[in-house]
């Protein structure tokens, strides 16, 4: 199990941005959203192993639920799977409502930054992430792109 999130740099007032996964996908996502957005507080990552415990990535979970102080938008990398499953028993023990999108992508995280500046709730930012995220896949046809252009 790995865990990134920059415990000094917690802002209370400001939701937190939790990503969810097998392997490396949360945390590869969280270095490429640092390339656009450096230095993002209330942002972390977690990624469950092959041979991870599940008791040990719930209490993690746990962990960066209580930094936020509940005020966090969850993005998990897919339905059905442990991470998910353990943020649903997270959800029913503790009776607490989350909120976020099951999948998800860098435009998703991009806009997730974005919203949560305009003083919006979870509930909102993860509305926006998703119909950004929606909206960020298109298709891509190279032959008449002209942006690589040498000088």
């Amino acid at each position: 199990m790995r865990m990134e999130m920059e415990w000094e740099q917690v802002v209370p007032e400001l939701p937190g941005i939790v990503l969810l996964s097998h392997g490396s996908a949360a945390l590869g996502i969280l270095e490429s959203v640092r390339l656009i957005y450096p230095e993002q507080p209330n942002l972390a990552a977690l990624s469950l192993d092959m041979g991870d415990d599940t008791e040990e990535f719930y209490r993690e979970l746990e962990k960066l639920y209580q930094a936020f102080h509940g005020n966090c938008i969850f993005f998990v990398d897919f339905n059905g799977g442990t991470p998910c499953n353990q943020l649903r028993i997270f959800q029913i023990r503790n009776k607490v409502q989350v909120f976020g999108a099951l999948g998800f992508s860098i435009p998703m995280v991009l806009s997730a930054i974005d919203s949560r500046r305009d003083g919006l709730s979870p509930e909102e930012i993860a509305g926006h992430a998703i119909k950004d995220g929606h909206e960020g896949i298109q298709g891509l046809c190279m032959e008449n792109v002209q942006c690589c252009e040498e000088d």
